[in-house]
């Protein structure tokens, strides 16, 4: 039994960014900034204020879930070759 792989053509990148998290369950909540994360995934819209990403898909194209990341806070966004 063979599956049929179909290859998407999106690029895949890892970024740096600022995430504004809510300390609710802290004390110290005041203190806190924001936050550097870092994800890889999929870039599959690039806008003028943010960018969408994906970190997980099907194989075939269905709708997913997507992380939006808005620009001003990326602190490094760059292209991963996976080949």
């Amino acid at each position: 039994m063979s599956q049929r792989m179909t290859r998407r053509k999106e690029k895949m990148v890892y970024i740096r960014f600022l995430d504004r998290v809510f300390f609710r369950n802290t004390k110290e909540s005041r203190k806190l900034g924001p936050m550097v994360r870092e994800t890889i995934g999929w870039l599959v819209e690039d806008c003028d204020g943010y960018i969408r990403l994906l970190w997980e898909r099907s194989v075939e194209k269905l709708p997913h879930e997507r992380m939006i990341i808005l620009k001003p806070l990326i602190l490094e966004i760059k292209e991963v070759d996976l080949e």
